[in-house]
């Protein structure tokens, strides 16, 4: 395993580029937390936004094939990924369970309706998600559902977006109705839309029209937005001064639709593929924005409430004011540490042991450990831990990427704990000196021996070698002469000491000089 998160996803002017726009931002969120993102399509307008960024791998084959398939498992087997994250509909159940046998899968979905998916993690940053049954399709996976999940462009959460009051209250700010159908405008609205305002606005409004890279009519809606003096712009790069400068917006709920929400800007929907209308239908039912089915006339009426809403004051202060309630721009980082708390909890096997990420059921056993006298006597808080606690800290340690618990297991025996944690408090994958913690069960026969070292070899060279930290400590009681000297065969050395606590530490090439001694004896 390395700190690589591969992302398989396309983009093109069938399917739009929703699918790709919100891969890049949370590829930018792990990038935060010190992975590597590697990008691969079968689709070559990809390259072209991604290759300044982050590397590249195109896959010659049709999308969804056994062909791609193929060679996303080859490329899963030469870099050993922390996850695998795919986005798209083409990708079908043996798809996904192919690329589950090899590595965390992360899937983006929106609508669960294309079988088993086979997945580790589900991202469905719609409203009415939790309805969707994740459990038949994707039992025992962790979902991470609703609003709370949605991705934004990085440029736009650095913008600074202005409160409700201060929009509302600046009178110079001008009525500008904003129109975008996403990177490919797949339905062909935008035209028809600003033919509408071009007959129904008045001298008052400006328009700004927003064409993707992949639209179709991109020469035909430049020249009418030349002729009527609406500000047009192509393939934009960063939206957030056009949502801060929007009155009201007209615009298709893809992944649109969060970012319209986290800059408060009032707008009127048309569906765009059958998976957005019941996310839309939930947030018009909100009342920040509306929504007009595709029919007949549709494109004039959305017109009529957009100019509406712009010239209403106060309708556009109640919607500006429950926009902002929706939307708070973290969905990323909270995507990106449960996709590395993910990839921590795979299992290590090394030195004759196997290292079990903890789970709810080991819990009352490790606990019975913890209070026993022989283990509770040298830790620092030596107090009895009752089973609320023990609960309590396991809900905390188990979405923290700053450490990980597991469970030793010998001869699949159950023989003791052991624990990684940053010491600073960053994530694992981030950290240059990572503490580690363990202790055997009291009952244990194996206490003593030259087995003890197996866990902690394991441990150490998974720390070393895949999270590639360059330092590890361990905390002891200097009255603990056991474990000084337990931790001074495995290379440790004594850096500080007070009346409570010594602190140990050791770098990379005293771990491989002790693990070599060490390991001629317990082969």
């Amino acid at each position: 395993m390395s700190s690589t998160v591969i992302f398989r996803v396309d983009a093109s002017s069938a399917m739009g580029g929703g699918h790709l726009s919100r891969c890049v931002a949370l590829a930018i969120a792990l990038k935060k937390q010190a992975c590597e993102c590697v990008f691969v399509s079968c689709e070559p307008h990809c390259e072209e936004q991604l290759k300044a960024k982050f590397q590249f791998i195109g896959i010659d084959a049709p999308a969804g094939s056994d062909a791609d398939n193929a060679a996303l498992t080859e490329l899963i087997i030469a870099h050993k990924p922390l996850a695998v994250v795919l986005d798209g509909y083409h990708f079908d159940s043996d798809y996904r369970r192919n690329i589950a046998k090899l590595t965390v899968l992360t899937v983006f979905d929106d609508e669960n309706n294309s079988g088993d998916l086979s997945t580790q993690l589900v991202i469905n940053a719609y409203a009415l998600a939790e309805q969707l049954q994740y459990d038949k399709t994707a039992p025992g996976a962790q979902l991470l559902l609703g609003c709370d999940y949605a991705l934004l462009p990085e440029q736009l959460m650095l913008a600074n977006t202005l409160s409700v009051e201060s929009l509302l209250s600046n009178t110079t700010h001008k009525k500008n109705i904003l129109v975008c159908f996403g990177a490919a405008d797949v339905k062909q609205r935008t035209l028809p839309v600003i033919q509408a305002l071009a007959t129904l606005k008045s001298d008052d409004i400006t328009v700004t029209v927003i064409c993707g890279a992949l639209c179709q009519q991109q020469k035909i809606i430049a020249d009418f937005c030349e002729q009527q003096s609406f500000e047009y712009v192509e393939s934009c790069q960063n939206m957030a001064p056009y949502y801060q400068a929007a009155t009201a917006a007209i615009a298709a709920p893809g992944s649109m639709l969060y970012e319209l929400a986290y800059f408060k800007v009032p707008t009127v929907f048309m569906v765009a593929a059958s998976n957005q209308q019941l996310n839309a239908s939930h947030h018009a039912g909100l009342g920040w924005c509306q929504l007009i089915k595709g029919s007949v006339g549709a494109c004039k009426t959305a017109t009529e409430q957009a100019l509406a809403i712009a010239s209403n004051h106060d309708a556009r202060n109640t919607m500006m004011a429950i926009a902002e309630q929706q939307v708070d721009g973290l969905g990323g980082d909270r995507i990106a540490k449960a996709i590395i708390k993910a990839g921590l909890k795979t299992k290590i096997t090394a030195f004759k042991v196997s290292l079990i990420p903890l789970a709810e059921g080991h819990l009352e056993m490790v606990r019975a450990w913890r209070n026993h006298p022989d283990v509770a006597g040298f830790m620092l808080n030596q107090e009895e831990i009752s089973e609320s606690q023990q609960q309590a800290w396991f809900m905390a340690v188990n979405a923290n990427v700053a450490q990980q618990h597991y469970l030793i297991e010998y001869k699949a025996q159950a023989v003791g704990v052991i624990n990684i944690k940053s010491a600073n408090g960053c994530s694992l994958i981030d950290a240059n000196t990572i503490e580690v913690g363990m202790y055997l069960a009291p009952e244990c026969k194996y206490r003593g021996t030259v087995l003890a070292f197996c866990p902690a070899l394991a441990i150490n060279q998974f720390c070393f070698d895949i999270l590639r930290c360059e330092h590890l400590q361990a905390v002891v009681m200097p009255t603990n002469n056991n474990a000084i000297r337990f931790n001074g065969q495995l290379g440790y050395q004594q850096v500080s000491k007070d009346c409570r606590l010594m602190t140990m530490a050791m770098n990379r090439a005293q771990y491989q000089q002790a693990a070599e001694k060490l390991s001629a004896v317990i082969r």
